[in-house]
């Protein structure tokens, strides 16, 4: 009865431990494709600075998913920014790169329909200092 009841307590043991093993979010992205949408057209710095970071972020990703840079040019990064605030899925399959003024462009137009302190940031490609003259 002892040698059966140290059995079952060692297969229970061992089936738990797998269970704990298990990583969701590498499970998630395993296999799938992140949309990296870019607020600017091809060929210039930001664009360059995306494809960039494109081709090495999926390293640092568990799942280490296919990232696909998709160009999205159009008021200044404003169109990529709402399409990820509106439109993109909720599920950490899309990733944007934006000029940093869009954060002044919805200070001083309301009418702009994302909310920049929601988006979550994950980081920088470089640092910049804006600077502006009247």
């Amino acid at each position: 009865m002892l040698k059966l009841s140290a059995t079952f307590s060692a297969l229970v043991f061992a089936a738990t431990a797998t269970i704990a093993n298990a990583d969701p979010i590498e499970d998630f992205y395993r296999g799938r494709q992140i949309q990296l949408i870019i607020g600017v057209g091809e060929g210039g710095g930001y664009d360059l600075s995306a494809r960039l970071a494109a081709m090495h972020l999926s390293r640092f990703i568990p799942g280490n998913p296919t990232i696909v840079p998709r160009n999205m040019p159009a008021a200044g990064s404003i169109a990529a920014a709402e399409y990820i605030y509106s439109l993109a899925p909720k599920d950490g399959s899309t990733l944007g790169m934006f000029q940093p003024t869009y954060i002044t462009e919805k200070i001083n137009d309301t009418r702009r329909k994302y909310e920049y302190e929601k988006f979550t940031y994950i980081g920088r490609v470089d640092s910049s200092v804006l600077v502006g003259l009247a």
